[in-house]
């Protein structure tokens, strides 16, 4: 069962998926910006690295990371890495303000029933998964990205073949 809090949707009995299962965002996924992920296939090439972060835009921890996602994706793009929000029940115009706000370039799902959330097995937001390029889960991280996780974290990963 999930429920709503003030600070995050949470399920205890959730873990995230399996290390090495594969996990896929449908092609039909809707973005915050009106499109579909099916229409930002064509750049995913040269990904080496995906950060999937499942988060909602009134959720305190989600808000303090986002500034470490943005700095994240800034730095490590060139290298490989793909950073994928996915917010869990919202509305699209709240998504698009909070991507504008926070000068968010990578892209922002919706997952407005939370399917995908579900899917994932995530037990709370933020929840990220980190894919391979392929979609392999490598880490399922049940809390927030701080700076530190960029030179412990995605660069040792960015690195792994």
């Amino acid at each position: 069962m999930l429920f709503r809090s003030p600070r995050y949707v949470t399920d205890p009995s959730e873990t995230g998926p399996q290390i090495g299962s594969t996990f896929v965002i449908p092609l039909d996924q809707p973005t915050a910006s009106g499109g579909t992920w099916g229409d930002l296939q064509g750049a995913q090439a040269g990904t080496t690295l995906v950060i999937v972060d499942f988060f909602a835009t009134w959720c305190p921890p989600c808000q303090q990371e986002t500034p470490v996602l943005r700095d994240l994706d800034r730095t490590y793009r060139a290298r490989g890495l793909k950073i994928v929000g996915i917010s869990v029940n919202e509305a699209g115009s709240d998504v698009a303000a909070y991507g504008a706000r926070y000068s968010l370039d990578f892209p922002l799902l919706l997952d407005a029933n939370g399917a995908l959330f579900r899917a994932a097995h995530a037990g709370g937001l933020p929840t990220q998964l980190l894919l391979d390029g392929s979609g392999r889960v490598l880490a399922v991280l049940a809390r927030p990205l701080v700076p530190a996780d960029g030179p412990t974290l995605v660069e040792p990963l960015l690195r792994a073949p």
